[in-house]
């Protein structure tokens, strides 16, 4: 959020997020808060994942967008990019 904010600093979107650490079940707890907070959409990325990986490790991003009555867009994470969510 860093980042985006020097990269863009007078775009008003990026000012107002905010970065937000909760803990509990990934699905529920993003659908939730969004809730709470009255955000206008939630933003995921994903890494477009099929086949086996996917059914092994399911998609959490799939999982809000069917449950959110909030608006979600989904980012692709284009192959080759560092991946900050997992340790490398």
């Amino acid at each position: 959020l860093l980042e985006m904010r020097q990269a863009y600093p007078d775009l008003v979107p990026i000012k107002k997020a905010k970065a937000l650490l909760v803990v509990g079940t990934p699905v529920t707890r993003i659908v939730e808060i969004a809730g709470k907070k009255q955000v206008d959409m939630i933003i995921m990325g994903s890494h477009g994942r099929t086949g086996l990986a996917h059914l092994l490790v399911g998609s959490k991003v799939q999982r809000v967008v069917q449950l959110s009555p909030i608006p979600v867009t989904v980012v692709k994470i284009p192959q080759g990019e560092a991946n900050f969510c997992h340790p490398v």
